[in-house]
């Protein structure tokens, strides 16, 4: 890629990354380093050149780690890709700054850079457990965002693990993944193997089911927006979820994605106190056998149940989820609930009195899920009546041609009239100038 192409592309990512990552703003003490991949890279290149690319994660971590390391953990790190086919590739990513941030992007929003889970295109399945696993030793806000890629041929997608699942103070936090399209994502689509020994010592290879596409663990506070989850299965149809949402993963927000053919277990599963998550403007469609569960590990559960029970005292019931504007078709029940809690459990996790377990949106929704783009990114969501309208920051639906007079709405697009639009048209009207020099949309004649 031509290095005026980066630069352009480098600037178009920052006008984004303001909008979606707020608390990412460089300050003049914390400087923003890019490592450059690309499928023409070489890894035995910097990296931090956009005409001396590398080729791999594995690399670009290694890279990530030296520029942490020189910066005394204190940077804003951009992992930029370029489009192109990437096979066999996955990364345990533990290279993130303790002030300042890490993205992995697709340098552009609309031709996404292509993660194949495959060694080889002529490979009917991968064999890679994850395409990427963010874990810290520390607590704490991680600021990390994943973007515009497409992922298939995985086990799982990608996982965000805080230091301990035991602790609630030792989580990690302000994660973005949006934009990212998964696909193929499963035990039906990648054989991965464990080796178990018996009492005999006899070993037995065993292969692993899928559990997630995005795994979280005491992860909190984050964001995951417009992103695509289509065929994921597993072979024995269960297990396997689009997000696995668990032990205190609370305040987390999933908007505006897409759901088809997830039918291995629930779509979006919640549990042990991971509370107040928004599930909102989002498509569930040909999935089984439930699109929202909520659950727990009773410690005096059945025998079958126990094999899930990992924590010795039990697990907690969550609560505060609200589900809204969601639109369900062609699937299997809308909500699976557990609501008991008979056994022994962690008692310092107790659900507030009067405080219900699920805020649900009672009426059948329909129409259009609407990603509204802003800066060449899909920025905000909508269940809408037309497919080409647009949506607001708040999820409210203007039809295309409505707006204001310096923001239309254009094909799902939030255009502003200026220098750059003036004398265009689009959806009947004409960006124009006054004599003041105030942009403004008005009727075209």
């Amino acid at each position: 890629m031509k290095r005026l192409q980066w630069k352009s592309i480098l600037a178009s990512l920052s006008v984004v990354g303001l909008l979606v990552f707020a608390f990412q703003n460089a300050t003049p003490t914390i400087p923003t380093k890019v490592i450059f991949v690309s499928t023409k890279g070489n890894d035995k290149n910097s990296g931090t050149t956009a005409g001396r690319p590398i080729k791999t994660l594995m690399r670009a971590h290694e890279v990530a780690a030296a520029l942490i390391k020189k910066h005394s953990s204190r940077v804003h790190l951009q992992v930029l890709i370029a489009s192109g086919t990437y096979y066999g590739q996955s990364q345990n990513w533990s290279a993130i700054p303790r002030t300042g941030s890490l993205r992995i992007l697709g340098a552009s929003p609309k031709v996404k850079p292509l993660f194949d889970g495959r060694k080889d295109p002529r490979e009917k399945r991968g064999d890679l457990s994850n395409f990427l696993y963010f874990s810290t030793t520390w607590a704490g806000r991680t600021n990390i965002e994943v973007a515009n890629l497409h992922v298939r041929y995985y086990l799982e997608g990608i996982s965000f693990a805080g230091p301990s699942r035991d602790k609630i103070s030792e989580g990690i936090t302000n994660n973005v993944v949006r934009n990212v399209s998964f696909r193929s994502i499963g035990d039906l689509y990648a054989d991965v193997y464990k080796i178990t020994t018996d009492d005999d010592g006899d070993q037995k290879k065993t292969k692993r089911q899928g559990l997630a596409v995005i795994r979280l663990v005491n992860t909190k506070n984050s964001k995951f927006l417009g992103n695509d989850f289509i065929d994921i299965n597993n072979d024995e149809d269960e297990l396997q979820h689009a997000f696995y949402v668990a032990h205190y993963s609370s305040n987390n927000l999933f908007e505006g994605n897409y759901f088809s053919n997830a039918k291995s277990g629930t779509t979006i599963k919640l549990r042990d106190y991971s509370n107040d998550n928004l599930i909102k403007h989002n498509v569930f469609e040909k999935y089984d056998p439930a699109a929202i569960e909520i659950w727990h590990c009773e410690k005096n559960e059945s025998s079958k149940k126990m094999r899930e029970c990992t924590k010795p005292a039990g697990e907690s019931r969550s609560y505060n989820t609200k589900e809204v504007k969601n639109i369900y078709r062609d699937g299997g029940a809308k909500l699976s609930i557990l609501r008991e809690r008979n056994g022994n459990y962690n008692k310092t996790n107790v659900m507030p009195a009067g405080v219900y377990g699920l805020i649900e949106d009672t009426r059948n929704r329909s129409g259009y899920q609407v990603r509204t783009y802003r800066s060449n990114i899909p920025a905000y969501f909508g269940i809408c009546p037309q497919s080409n309208d647009c949506a607001s920051a708040n999820g409210s639906c203007f039809e295309d041609g409505e707006g204001s007079t310096l923001l239309l709405c254009s094909s799902r697009t939030w255009v502003t009239c200026n220098s750059a639009e003036l004398g265009k048209v689009r959806s009947g009207k004409k960006c124009s100038k006054s004599k003041s020099g105030v942009y403004s949309w008005i009727k075209a004649s």
